[in-house]
């Protein structure tokens, strides 16, 4: 899927002059919407973390981190000092935790 930059404002432009009278039927239109929003989809979730917001968005402590780090459960690079944790890397050890509560 290629990028896509939207204009929101001129988007709401579009939406205004199709929808004015002797433009496209309410339904069509809503359709049109939905297909195209559908064919946008876009990932929102971080690329990666630093240490605080790793430890922000998994409720991990800093000492698992760098364990985890050190045990190459994570991937990582190193800017300098700064370690930055790859999103998805993250995101699989935390999806390969067993459930708990919910059987």
């Amino acid at each position: 899927m290629s990028e896509q930059l939207i204009d929101i404002a001129a988007l709401k432009q579009l939406i205004r002059d199709v929808a004015m009278p002797g433009g496209a039927d309410t339904q069509v239109l809503k359709q049109l919407i939905r297909e195209t929003l559908a064919e946008m989809s876009v990932d929102t979730r971080p690329y990666s973390y630093n240490t605080k917001t790793a430890m922000a968005a998994t409720g991990l402590a800093k000492w698992k981190l760098m364990e985890l780090i050190r045990d190459d459960r994570l991937a990582v690079r190193q800017e300098g000092k700064k370690l930055i944790i790859d999103g998805d890397s993250l995101r699989r050890y935390i999806d390969s935790l067993p459930p708990r509560g919910l059987a």
